[in-house]
C-alpha cells in the first residue's frame, strides 16, 4: 500500500513571509519520494499553508500513481492512496462539499484535492504531530 505524509511550516522566512511545504512517501525502510520547498504564494494562516502543502503532495501522488501503473507493480484497480496530515481542520476542509474561502490560490487547490478524493485517487487522514522530521 502506498501512503504519503504532508506538512507545512507557516512563515519560515521572515524576509518574504513565505512558508514551506513538505511531503514524503515511505516504502519499507526508505522513501520512494520526498520533497521540501518554499511555497510560491503567501499563506494568510497556518491552515492556508497546510492546504498549499496538501495540494503539492497531491501533485506528487498523481505522478507516483501514474508511474506505478506504467510499471505494473500494483494490481489494478489501485486502491486510493492515503495522505496523512497533522491538521484536523485540513481534513475537514478537504472532505467538505462547499468551499467558502476567499483566496483564489487556495480555491484552486481545494477543487484539485476534492476532485482527487471524489475520483478515489486519494484519501486524507489525520495523524498526530510529526512536523519535526518532515519539514525542517
Amino acid at each position: 500500500m502506498l501512503e504519503g505524509f504532508t506538512d507545512s511550516s507557516w512563515i519560515t522566512n521572515s524576509k518574504d513571509y513565505s512558508s514551506t511545504s513538505g511531503w514524503v512517501y515511505p516504502q519499507g525502510v526508505s522513501s520512494i519520494s520526498w520533497g521540501s520547498k518554499k511555497q510560491i504564494c503567501i499563506a494568510n494562516s497556518t491552515m492556508d499553508a497546510e492546504f498549499v502543502a496538501l495540494g503539492s503532495t497531491c501533485k506528487e501522488v498523481e505522478w507516483l500513481r501514474n508511474l506505478v501503473y506504467e510499471m505494473s507493480l500494483w494490481p489494478k484497480p489501485m486502491s486510493p492512496i492515503s495522505i496523512r496530515c497533522d491538521s484536523a481542520i485540513i481534513l475537514a476542509k478537504a472532505y467538505r462539499n462547499v468551499y467558502n474561502g476567499k483566496s483564489r490560490h487556495i480555491r484552486l487547490r481545494y477543487i484539485y484535492v476534492r476532485q482527487l478524493i471524489i475520483d478515489r485517487v486519494i484519501t486524507v487522514e489525520f495523524i498526530k504531530l510529526f512536523k519535526a522530521w518532515l519539514v525542517y
